[in-house]
């Protein structure tokens, strides 16, 4: 069985700057997962 992967970074703005101890954040980063068999599944 043969599986396709994919993966995509996105960036999105806060709708306010979060702040931490490493400092202020103002775009959180992420990945979007996309797994599928040979199906389409």
């Amino acid at each position: 069985m043969c599986y396709k992967f994919q993966f995509r970074p996105y960036q999105r703005r806060f709708r306010h700057p979060l702040k931490t101890s490493y400092g202020c954040w103002d775009i959180r980063e992420g990945i979007i997962l996309h797994l599928m068999d040979e199906t389409g599944q």
